[in-house]
């Protein structure tokens, strides 16, 4: 199954980059792809693909057609 990872890089709830690497390299997916975006305001970074959807679609459009 294809998998599009997306974690916040400066999410203080979590040790980053480093447990999200691991986590990644464990999927047994082959089509898989780590997205970390780091955004200096806590209200945009759970917003972003509301703002920057073009990541989102074109996972959508190649795995979903």
């Amino acid at each position: 199954m294809p998998v599009l990872m997306v974690q916040v890089k400066d999410d203080a709830w979590t040790e980053n980059p480093k447990r999200t690497a691991k986590t990644f390299d464990l999927l047994g997916s082959k089509d898989k792809d780590l997205w970390i975006e780091g955004t200096p305001r806590f209200k945009d970074r759970y917003n972003y693909f509301g703002r920057y959807p073009e990541k989102i679609i074109a996972f959508f459009d190649k795995h979903m057609k």
